[in-house]
């Protein structure tokens, strides 16, 4: 017989020797207590053997109907589970039984037989350009003036770089590289990679560093008010309080700039490619679904690439430059070639020689 909450320990210990990030480690601990207390609450005793498909889909058809807990044991917060959060419980136990078999603890893993739970196809969440605006104002004005340096800095690196929130809480003094305009940043499965920073985060990076930090042993970049590294936990509610201060309402969670950076970089003409190294994603096909957040600039883009239409203009006047969403035929030319994007229905898109530059958009900023 095996203990099950043993078998999770000897789990968690084989993923960390494996290299996983500690945000891993916590998300596999978080469903792992949460499964435990699902078979404790029917009475069951947390054995491997007792445990088989059908089991695991009464868990996770139940997760359906239950409300939302930091953890297992905390009350309620009155949402229930959305449709990706019991996703990534299935994903979790998946990994927990697939290593259990590996290891031949059992002959076979019952996940096998069990189909992964549909999430909705859906754009990312984004923020508009005048809620970034929104906070950065917020940031400026509320609390004391050294924490508003810092509150904007974290605001402008979020948006900037869209690196995840473990990722910006883990920098240090060491991984701001200002000569080359570039953070390190430790990724996934422990892999390295530089991303760069623009002009303004750049100079935000060295006014921080210089000026504001609190001179202490830890190199960590972001110090919190008592002298100690600012951990994940209060950079969000720090981005809470500055949504509540700039007038959101929307919810306003780290991840979403990561989202709204992504389409950003896109929509000012950036390379999907670059994109998903920036991203640190493995393959363009999980990049790719950023491609989704345009779909409001599609309109536009037919105008510019319509073959009818523009088969009609060359038949019409062959000599005549056409001009189709503020586009001349050799600027459309250049951004269908490029495979860069116009703008929303309404923006007038210029293709000078640094690429293309989005113009009148005041009401969208």
């Amino acid at each position: 017989m095996h203990d099950l909450n043993e078998l999770f320990g000897r789990f968690i210990l084989h993923r960390r020797a494996a290299g996983v990030s500690a945000a891993t480690v916590r998300w596999y601990t978080y469903w792992h207590r949460y499964f435990l207390d699902y078979l404790q609450n029917r009475k069951e005793a947390p054995r491997l053997e007792d445990l088989d498909a059908e089991t695991i889909v009464q868990f996770l058809a139940e997760l359906r109907e239950r409300e939302v807990r930091q953890t297992p044991h905390r009350r309620p917060c009155g949402r229930k589970m959305s449709p990706w959060t019991v996703n990534t419980a299935y994903r979790a136990l998946r990994a927990f039984f697939n290593w259990a078999a590996q290891e031949g603890l059992i002959e076979k893993s019952p996940m096998g037989r069990i189909s992964e739970p549909r999430v909705p196809e859906s754009h990312p969440p984004t923020f508009t350009r005048k809620e970034i605006r929104a906070l950065l104002e917020a940031a400026v004005i509320w609390g004391e003036k050294p924490f508003r340096v810092r509150k904007t800095l974290i605001v402008q690196l979020l948006f900037d770089t869209g690196i995840r929130l473990s990722q910006l809480a883990g920098l240090t003094l060491d991984d701001v590289i200002l000569d080359e305009e570039v953070i390190r940043i430790r990724g996934k499965g422990a892999r390295e990679r530089l991303v760069p920073v623009g002009d303004v985060v750049s100079a935000g990076l060295l006014r921080y560093i210089h000026n504001v930090r609190p001179r202490v042993r830890s190199k960590a970049l972001f110090i919190s008010n008592k002298g100690v590294p600012l951990s994940g936990p209060p950079v969000y509610q720090v981005l809470k309080r500055l949504a509540d201060a700039a007038g959101i309402k929307s919810r306003v969670y780290p991840h979403k700039f990561r989202h709204t950076f992504a389409r950003e970089y896109l929509l000012n003409g950036g390379n999907l490619e670059a994109l998903r190294r920036i991203l640190g994603h493995t393959s363009v096909e999980m990049t790719s679904k950023y491609l989704d957040l345009l779909v409001d600039d599609l309109s536009a883009f037919h105008r510019v690439a319509s073959p009818m239409d523009n088969l009609s203009r060359q038949l019409n006047n062959p000599h005549r430059q056409d001009r189709v969403s503020g586009l001349s035929r050799l600027e459309a030319a250049y951004l269908i070639h490029s495979r860069r994007w116009p703008g929303k229905a309404g923006r007038t898109v210029a293709v000078l020689n640094d690429g293309p530059r989005f113009m009148g958009e005041k009401e969208q900023v």
